[in-house]
């Protein structure tokens, strides 16, 4: 059976050429016959010309066959095809100018005189569906017609008793008793089909849009998860980092808000608190933000507290004192003013907020309180409760009020492309991520290291100017370390990718690149903010920083941080963490 390049038909092929495909593939004498299907080749002058099928057949030579499905019909020495009454070109003249065109080829890229140019060349018509009419006189040993396909013999016998008459020919040009051998006929192949790879050189910008549209869409996993939100007054669901949480959480806040209830959609940090309330109506039925400064002082500064209160806050010395102490005391004062507040409640990074006093609030702040109200809440418990110490159990304390919720584990990864997830998982010392990947193409992660400071500045630009040069606008990448800006060793005095680097760890809103109203805000400047103040948020670009691996918190912070980029992630790593980061991501 011959090698057929390609090794199937294209689907769109005609009747006849993926018959004469088949007969080639299938039939014993043309074992060892390299066949190539639809090739062009550009003669002297003049447009390109076609060979339908290319037959390099060892010990003799090349054939270019020329396949006519269909009827036909000729006046006056012009052909028409009888399916369109088209005017034609002859099928024997231009089997042979194909043959043509190839000869012209082998002599411009070998030179007139080469072996190449010199192995023997023949054409050939197949007619598949028709007879050649018995009256008229065939073109001597061009012509192969149904009659010859019914006939008992096959087509590459047929097609070989046409080709062995090129050898006396090219034994008479060539001076050599074997003019086509093997070895040669392999060589003609890779010339004229040749085997290569297309890396993946697509810059990185252009492929951000293709991914972000690819990601964005609810999945089937999440469609339930919102219909059972629906079906059920308290609900608890589970999931990785980039299996849709915070896209569940607005859904299910809208649909709540929809049907006439009073709705707090909150978390922890501001920077996510923020962009939670960008995502509804300004004067609706959602409270969104940030669960102290958004949601609850604006409460209390309201309440007959309200005086105390803010005499309190100018007091605090810092700033736990403030949210273990000060939020919690009169939260619960102007609560025992006002009565619960929300008719529905749903928390996104609900493990940041499952421990005391949040959860003695938050019962407060509902209907029903967590036993008997209605509530959502979405979290990672596993991976992400980075501000919680280990023996800390946020999903326990939350049992505590509510002992028997209706479940569901998020499994389906809609943020991160899969190279940037296995990486993601392999940080935290798993083999494999443990959600279902979405089939979304990216590029690989990238790990760059730095000895000091200095360098690591440099290095910052150098990857700014890079992704920049790559198309990536500045507005969708954002700098993260586990450090504040003032310890992280980069400097602020200077630019980064000719953009100077402004800190929103502390809350500031984070302009959309997307949005046109952000645009100008949007390329004025590099994000940069605390892998901790970026928790819940999404990036296309992160360039995380890593300092070092050895704390409690380390790889998790390290997780985190990783998981925020949806199309490429750049990681900046101390050169001393090289072999641990190596070893890790090789698991």
């Amino acid at each position: 059976m011959a090698i057929m390049l390609p090794p199937a038909i294209p689907p769109g092929a005609p009747a006849s050429e993926r018959r004469v495909f088949d007969m080639l593939h299938d039939d014993p004498a043309t074992d060892g016959w390299v066949v190539i299907h639809s090739s062009l080749y550009q003669p002297a002058s003049g447009r390109p010309r076609e060979i339908d099928f290319l037959a390099l057949i060892p010990n003799y030579g090349m054939l270019c066959v020329e396949v006519k499905g269909g009827g036909f019909r000729v006046e006056r020495g012009q052909w028409y095809s009888l399916s369109s009454d088209e005017p034609m070109q002859a099928p024997v003249d231009q089997a042979r100018q194909a043959m043509f065109a190839l000869q012209n080829a082998l002599e411009r890229k070998f030179g007139p005189q080469s072996d190449a140019a010199g192995i023997p060349l023949d054409c050939a018509v197949v007619f598949t569906d028709t007879d050649w009419p018995e009256h008229i006189q065939r073109p001597p040993h061009l012509v192969v017609d149904n009659a010859d396909l019914h006939s008992g013999l096959s087509l590459g016998r047929r097609l070989q008793a046409l080709a062995m008459r090129m050898r006396p020919a090219a034994e008479w040009r060539t001076k050599r008793a074997s003019p086509f051998t093997a070895p040669e006929v392999d060589e003609m192949r890779q010339y004229l089909a040749p085997d290569f790879t297309m890396e993946l050189v697509i810059a990185v910008g252009p492929q951000l849009d293709v991914i972000e549209e690819q990601l964005v869409r609810l999945t089937e996993e999440q469609y339930a998860a919102l219909d059972l939100a629906r079906d059920n007054d308290r609900c608890l669901f589970k999931g990785a980092a980039g299996t849709g949480k915070t896209m569940l959480a607005v859904e299910c806040a809208r649909r709540a808000a929809a049907s006439g209830q009073r709705v707090a959609l909150l978390c922890y940090n501001r920077l996510l608190g923020h962009w939670l309330s960008q995502q509804t109506p300004p004067a609706g039925r959602i409270a969104a933000g940030a669960f102290w400064p958004d949601l609850l002082r604006p409460v209390i500064v309201s309440s007959p507290a309200g005086p105390d209160f803010e005499n309190a806050e100018n007091d605090v010395i810092s700033e736990q004192e403030l949210y273990e102490q000060v939020y919690p005391e009169y939260a619960r004062r102007a609560l025992g003013y006002s009565g619960p507040l929300f008719d529905t409640l749903i928390m996104d990074e609900a493990q940041d907020l499952c421990q005391s006093p949040y959860l003695d609030i938050i019962d407060l702040m509902l209907e029903g309180g967590l036993s008997g109200g209605r509530w959502a809440m979405f979290g990672d418990f596993t991976n992400q409760a980075i501000y919680l110490s280990d023996a800390a159990d946020p999903e326990g304390n939350l049992l505590r009020y509510c002992a028997h919720p209706a479940r569901r584990s998020l499994l389906v990864n809609c943020r991160n492309t899969p190279p940037i997830a296995r990486d993601t998982a392999r940080i935290i010392r798993t083999s494999a991520p443990a959600t279902r990947l979405a089939p979304v193409a990216g590029p690989m992660p990238e790990y760059h290291y730095w000895d000091d400071a200095a360098h690591l500045s440099d290095l910052l630009d150098e990857e700014i100017h890079r992704l920049i040069a790559e198309d990536v606008r500045v507005g969708e990448i954002v700098v993260l370390s586990t450090r504040r800006l003032d310890n992280s060793g980069l400097d602020q005095s200077r630019t980064y990718g000719s953009y100077p680097l402004l800190d929103h760890s502390r809350g500031q809103r984070l302009p959309d690149a997307g949005d046109e109203s952000d645009a100008d805000d949007a390329a004025a400047h590099l994000k940069f903010c605390t892998v901790q103040s970026f928790k819940g948020m999404e990036s296309h670009v992160v360039v995380l920083i890593l300092e070092r691996l050895d704390r409690e918190n380390d790889l998790p912070y390290a997780y985190v941080g990783m998981s925020r980029a949806k199309g490429a992630l750049r990681v900046l790593a101390q050169a001393g963490l090289r072999p641990e980061l190596e070893a890790l991501l090789d698991h």
